[in-house]
């Protein structure tokens, strides 16, 4: 979602989370800020779902980025992935 302004009341757009990672390991957090659990229970699963909508697209944008880095390697091994079963060895390269 683009930010916005209302043509009204102008700037309604306020910070309410901050994700961290830990880059070394690819773990993530997520903090809250205060104000977002004194909102009222509507409010607060409205705003939920619109951010799991757009880190979901994040998310398969990052898979879909992940298969291509990794297509040179692929050789035969079947490993579990994220959508399911593929082949991927790292150790050598295929095409070069």
């Amino acid at each position: 979602m683009l930010y916005r302004s209302h043509p009204i009341w102008g700037n309604t757009m306020t910070i309410l989370v901050t994700l961290t990672a830990d880059l070394e390991c690819g773990e993530g957090d997520v903090k809250l800020r205060t104000v977002f659990d004194e909102l009222d229970g509507l409010t607060r699963a409205d705003v939920l779902k619109d951010w799991i909508g757009e880190l979901e697209v994040l998310y398969n944008d990052a898979l879909r980025d992940w298969a291509v880095e990794t297509e040179p390697y692929r050789t035969g091994s079947l490993v579990q992935t994220p959508w399911g079963f593929a082949t991927l060895n790292v150790k050598e390269k295929v095409n070069g």
